[in-house]
């Protein structure tokens, strides 16, 4: 994703806590968030032709730049690899009941 689309609008804090992962915001930057969160779900990797083959999409948020200064650093990133569609290594899903 272009830098310009990483912006997020209105206010928002996100860190951890005794292993939890909190995200605090107002509305306008828990929207902002929410877009973001659509437009990496909307991509379609294969067509970035910046984006090698085995290689996921992710956008970095920064403190103080587009989270709050008391916020962690947060990538947000695609599971799937492009053109393979693999899983990293590490993950591990969920069990369903």
């Amino acid at each position: 994703m272009e830098a310009s689309q990483t912006q997020i609008d209105g206010h928002l804090d996100i860190f951890t806590k005794n292993n939890e992962i909190f995200i605090n915001g107002d509305s306008v930057g828990l929207r902002s968030l929410s877009n973001l969160l659509l437009q990496m779900a909307n991509i379609i990797e294969e067509d970035d032709e910046n984006l090698n083959a085995g290689d996921r999409e992710h956008i970095s948020l920064t403190p103080n730049k587009d989270l709050s200064k008391s916020s962690d650093a947060l990538t947000i990133g695609r599971l799937e690899a492009k053109f393979t569609g693999n899983f990293y290594e590490g993950y591990i899903p969920r069990e369903n009941n």
